[in-house]
């Protein structure tokens, strides 16, 4: 029986590898930043296998790269730009979770419920319990406006309008990202500002009672005043963080989908 003998090229080889290695760096280090695909309970084994599948499904729809030297010098800047394309695209994503942390962090604080902490998931360090409550709150919004498929969705048609090639992001992306960051740091502002209000408010009072009283246990009486107040006003509030959560997933993918804007030529 004759074999057959399949001869590859060493150009074809480097095309499969160009094809199948470069959008995998993309995919790759967006899923190790990205919302829920980061977090610390998945195993890296499954954030991998994760990324080889997408790899796998959207690399015959795209588009033929050029043929490179892998130990060439233009590897090594196409991997680095697939690298940081991803890494723009998690980030922003990222950043939409950090309202909730910083809200939550802030309230937590005035409420003195500093001390009371659990280990964030997310990011496996430990954050007081009001803000572990707001990251969960928003993870289930997040889910529930399907944010996990739109950023897959994002992802993938960035393949499309920015084909994997040695052309990065220009800097002005970076300044955009930059803006979003002072953006998302208003929002968590946002958050606690009623919070702040209020609290300060009562703060205020348990000041006046304990220098008219000075034999008044001020520590006593004022922390569940402070606690009970500020479980209400968190309470008042959730009604519209919806509504900014989504309106700062929908700024998000714009900054995502506007990032092929701003290719280098």
């Amino acid at each position: 029986m004759n074999s057959a003998i399949v001869a590859l090229s060493d150009d074809q080889i480097t095309a499969w590898v160009a094809a199948g290695l470069l959008p995998f760096f993309r995919i790759g280090s967006m899923l190790m930043i990205a919302p829920l695909f980061s977090n610390k309970t998945v195993p890296m084994r499954i954030r991998l296998t994760y990324a080889l599948v997408i790899t796998a499904i959207i690399v015959p729809l795209l588009p033929i790269p050029p043929p490179i030297d892998p130990l060439s010098i233009d590897a090594g800047l196409n991997v680095l730009n697939q690298i940081l394309i991803g890494i723009a695209m998690g980030f922003t994503l990222r950043l939409i979770f950090s309202v909730a942390e910083l809200g939550g962090q802030i309230i937590g604080q005035l409420m003195g419920l500093g001390f009371a902490t659990l280990i964030d998931p997310q990011n496996g360090v430990p954050v007081p319990i009001s803000s572990q409550f707001y990251t969960l709150l928003v993870t289930l919004i997040y889910l529930s406006l399907n944010g996990h498929l739109f950023s897959l969705q994002a992802l993938i048609d960035s393949f499309q309008s920015l084909p994997v090639s040695i052309h990065g992001l220009a800097p002005e992306i970076w300044l955009d990202i930059a803006i979003w960051t002072g953006i998302i740091l208003r929002g968590g502002l946002l958050i606690a500002l009623p919070a702040i209000g209020v609290l300060m408010l009562i703060n205020l009072m348990l000041a006046v009672a304990s220098r008219a009283a000075p034999t008044l246990n001020i520590f006593s009486v004022g922390f569940p005043i402070t606690l009970g107040v500020g479980l209400f006003v968190m309470l008042y509030t959730l009604f519209g963080i919806n509504a900014q959560i989504e309106s700062l997933l929908r700024a998000a993918l714009e900054i995502i989908y506007g990032l092929p804007m701003h290719k280098v030529n």
